[in-house]
């Protein structure tokens, strides 16, 4: 039986999709103190949130609207903090967490007496693959949101989540202000985190799958373009090489979509709005 660790609490931040939800506090519950479960309006069951809410240590909030995933996580981190919980785990509805996850990355803090971590991550392992488990621990720059354990204290030191990005760069925003602070971020290999990734459209010649490429919906890809432009603009001085790096996979993510898209057309029309807005400064949810 895995070890509970009372200084831990989970936010999984929730939307639609019951089953996933399900598995991946069925995977976390033993491993936690408290898991937050922040729903982004799916309108679950009755039933549904009858059998959440029957959970010893699990607290479900319904949100009124889809108030996006950065919302959804500031509102979970501040029900932790005013319990007091000293590490938080955040985690998406179709992550699965391997067993002892939470040792393994709890095991590194343990050995920083001088408080100079603020994030401890995963090893992100797709649904599909077969995991090579590893020892090791390795200095990164901008995990996904889903998985990261953050020290409490880096909330109160540079804030929660940019709620303006609604979805998408999330992640980025908040490590790298992580990282400016001066604190590091470390992957624990050993940690292992199952993931989901999108929509994938197999690529096929003379009938063969060659590869899984992962797409997005149009509205997803004015978020992708939309908030590229906002990581950009904050950050081109201070991470000039990452902007750079990620402004290189935009182009390979906008050829794909040239190339192998179903919406071509939309997904174009969406991409050139988000980037406009971008510019302009026009955050928050999609508004048409």
């Amino acid at each position: 039986m895995m070890k509970i660790d009372n200084k831990v609490c989970c936010v999984i931040v929730s939307y639609k999709d019951y089953i996933s939800l399900k598995n991946t506090i069925n995977h976390i519950y033993d491993q936690v103190a408290k898991v937050y479960v922040i729903d982004n309006y799916s309108n679950y069951s009755y039933q549904e949130i009858k059998e959440l809410k029957s959970r010893k240590n699990l607290i479900f909030i319904e949100l009124e609207d889809n108030l996006g995933i950065a919302k959804a996580l500031n509102i979970g981190v501040n029900l932790a903090l005013e319990e007091e919980f000293k590490f938080i785990l955040t985690l998406d509805q179709d992550s699965q967490a391997s067993e002892n996850m939470i040792k393994n990355m709890m095991d590194i803090y343990a050995k920083d007496t001088n408080g100079e971590i603020g994030i401890v991550c995963p090893k992100i392992c797709l649904s599909t693959q077969v995991p090579i488990i590893e020892k090791s621990v390795t200095l990164v720059k901008v995990p996904i949101t889903s998985g990261n354990l953050v020290r409490a204290t880096v909330f109160t030191e540079i804030g929660g989540y940019e709620e303006k990005l609604f979805i998408d760069s999330v992640d980025f925003d908040f490590s790298l202000r992580v990282s400016n602070a001066g604190l590091k971020i470390y992957q624990v290999n050993s940690a292992l985190l199952f993931h989901s990734l999108g929509e994938k459209y197999s690529l096929k010649i003379l009938g063969k799958n060659l590869m899984d490429i992962s797409l997005h919906s149009p509205l997803r890809n004015y978020y992708i373009f939309r908030n590229h432009i906002f990581i950009c603009k904050q950050y081109f001085t201070s991470n000039f090489y990452f902007c750079f790096k990620k402004t290189i996979f935009l182009i390979i993510h906008s050829l794909k979509n040239i190339l192998f898209h179903d919406k071509k057309i939309s997904v174009t029309k969406f991409s050139i709005k988000g980037t406009i807005d971008g510019f302009l400064g026009r955050y928050g949810p999609f508004k048409g």
